[in-house]
């Protein structure tokens, strides 16, 4: 007897399948055959052992995920023939099959060995996976997100019950990640996120899994719900290996392993219907585009002859627009060079003028030797150091805001830029002395300050009878003020000299430290330019490549547009104006009726 679940879901696959039906001869009327084939081969793909498909960059934990959850499975390959190939993790079949086996482009097997010739990727059986019936592709990313092999990856996707992209937690997803993470959430409707290596990152991972949590809302709205999570692998198997339970269960549960397993199986609890919500997703994407080239053909139908003529004459536009498609690179690493130069002389500038006037002022100051006084000098020196570090960052900064709005000057700067315009971190260092007050031990030339001191004590003792003052002095015999004399004689001299020699000790020690802190802050500032540099320089050349390609793409297409618009009649122009609103009306219907659909299908 079928279920109501059953029969709620037959039915919603049935009005699933109606509404692709439409939008395939929607898509086939508007020019776009070959998505509609796409679509339909996805639609009628059997269903059967649903599959997980792990894709990113290399380098960033795939591999370690599918061997958590594939516990008796380990390495990515075999026989040494493992690197930048696929690996399916299949279940484990009951009779006695090959076991490891190597897999051909024509989807055949053979047993591993060296007479393999050019396998695509090897299959692994596995008797203990954690997700029971359910294959686990591992697709490298050799050469980047940009690379062939992951354009490759974007069409095995269409196998996918649910796609997982990883990263790592050292930081938050880059445009090119967030590009291809929304391509990989065109064709396939349950996508999520793991952030790997979070044991690296103790302090900043959960900050990390939020902050990409938040891009994803942001930047790609259909997956503000998708699973985003932390998981160390490290964590994972160290628990694995201890033998107290409730020591290993809770060393389990801080790597995430269980929170992933738990998110998978939620979102495979609706495997059985992930064809047809994968050809929806992807009957919407190219609608959507269908829909964009409409109405950019409706904006240049219903433009005045004068806006149209100003269109064609952008010809000029889109020479200049090539050009500089050839030689942008060159131009960003020349600017950001000269900026980072600029930057230095001027620190180097203001650091040796900050050295002068500190050395001129130390060398007019007295009484360094008492500490309220050092202190102040030191806490001065600090402070005007971090001014002028602040100062140069400021500067630095609005140079920086300059050249990315001089690079986008055409177009709006990208979010992702502004993003990590604004998310400059200021350096943590703070000035430090790197010597301290020196307190000596015995010191010679105090000795001698004693001896001189008594020296001068005997003297004057001597000197008094000289003067007629007689044997006393006030009413004191000059024998017995000999010794008093004495050693007050070098107890005044002794304290004078120490004072001398503690002030110039002091000078000293201010005056050879002023020119190590401003070599020491000019790094610091140097490293702060570098670090932005670095940051910025892959977004900026990922995001400007898109954005010029784009601008080329539309001018060319506003140009074709409007030549063939100026070639119709009135009246032909009217019939076209009125035949283009009423496909952006079927079209947005059509939408309405697909996002229906995939809500219907996700109902458990």
């Amino acid at each position: 007897m079928i279920s109501d679940i059953e029969t709620r879901q037959l039915s919603a696959l049935n009005s699933a399948r109606a509404v692709l039906s439409t939008s395939t001869r929607l898509l086939r009327g508007a020019g776009y055959a070959d998505a509609a084939d796409r679509i339909i081969r996805q639609a009628t793909a059997p269903a059967d052992t649903p599959v997980v498909v792990f894709v990113g960059e290399s380098g960033r934990g795939k591999s370690s995920l599918v061997n958590l959850l594939a516990p008796d499975v380990h390495g990515s390959g075999a026989n040494g023939h493992g690197e930048a190939l696929y690996r399916w993790v299949v279940p484990a079949k009951d009779d006695d099959g090959p076991g490891i086996a190597w897999v051909y482009p024509d989807s055949s097997r053979s047993a591993p060995g060296p007479e393999a010739v050019d396998p695509i990727g090897i299959e692994q059986p596995t008797h203990g996976g954690l997700l029971d019936e359910v294959i686990l592709l591992d697709a490298p990313s050799a050469g980047g997100l940009t690379a062939p092999q992951s354009l490759l990856n974007l069409k095995i996707l269409e196998a996918a019950s649910i796609a997982v992209f990883v990263t790592d937690a050292g930081a938050l997803l880059s445009s090119a990640e967030i590009a291809y993470l929304e391509q990989c959430s065109a064709q396939v409707e349950a996508v999520g996120v793991v952030i790997t290596k979070t044991d690296l990152y103790p302090g900043s991972w959960q900050d990390v899994v939020a902050g990409n949590a938040a891009l994803l809302k942001a930047r790609i709205p259909r997956l503000a719900d998708a699973f985003v999570l932390g998981v160390s692998s490290v964590m994972a198997a160290a628990a694995g290996a201890l033998a107290d339970p409730p020591v290993r269960d809770s060393l389990l549960n801080a790597s995430g392993l269980p929170q992933l397993v738990h998110a998978l199986k939620r979102d495979l609890a609706l495997a059985g219907t992930a064809s047809t919500a994968n050809a929806l997703r992807m009957a919407r994407t190219a609608l959507d585009t269908a829909r964009q080239a409409r109405l950019t053909q409706l904006a240049i139908a219903d433009a005045p002859a004068e806006a149209r003529a100003e269109m064609m004459a952008q010809r000029q536009r889109l020479s200049e627009l090539k050009e500089q498609q050839q030689r942008w690179s060159l131009d960003l690493e020349r600017d950001l060079g000269d900026l980072r130069a600029g930057e230095m002389r001027k620190a180097v500038s203001a650091l040796e003028s900050w050295t002068a006037q500190w050395r001129s002022r130390l060398q007019s100051t007295r009484s360094l030797r008492m500490g309220k006084m050092a202190q102040q000098l030191t806490s001065d020196i600090f402070a005007e150091l971090l001014l002028i570090r602040a100062d140069l960052i400021d500067e630095a900064e609005e140079r920086l805001d300059e050249l990315m709005h001089g690079l986008f000057r055409d177009i709006p700067l990208p979010a992702v830029l502004n993003e990590l315009l604004d998310a400059g971190e200021r350096p943590e260092d703070t000035p430090h002395m790197g010597s301290e007050k020196q307190h000596t031990g015995f010191d010679p030339t105090s000795a001698m300050s004693l001896v001189m001191g008594s020296t001068m004590g005997r003297s004057v003792a001597a000197l008094i009878p000289a003067l007629g003052v007689g044997g006393t002095l006030l009413g004191i015999p000059i024998a017995t003020l000999s010794i008093p004399l004495t050693v007050a004689g070098a107890g005044g001299w002794f304290a004078v000299n120490r004072f001398y020699r503690q002030n110039v000790l002091e000078k000293n020690r201010l005056l050879a430290e002023i020119p190590r802190l401003a070599q020491t802050e000019r790094a610091v500032i140097m490293d702060y330019m570098d670090s932005r540099i670095r940051h910025l320089k892959p977004e900026i050349v990922v995001t400007y490549r898109a954005q010029l390609q784009d601008a080329l793409t539309r001018l060319q297409h506003l140009i074709q547009e409007s030549q063939a618009q100026e070639q119709l009649s009135a009246q032909a122009a009217m019939q076209r104006i009125e035949a283009l609103k009423r496909e952006v009306a079927m079209i947005d219907k059509e939408l309405a009726d697909i996002d229906a659909s995939l809500t219907n299908l996700r109902r458990r």
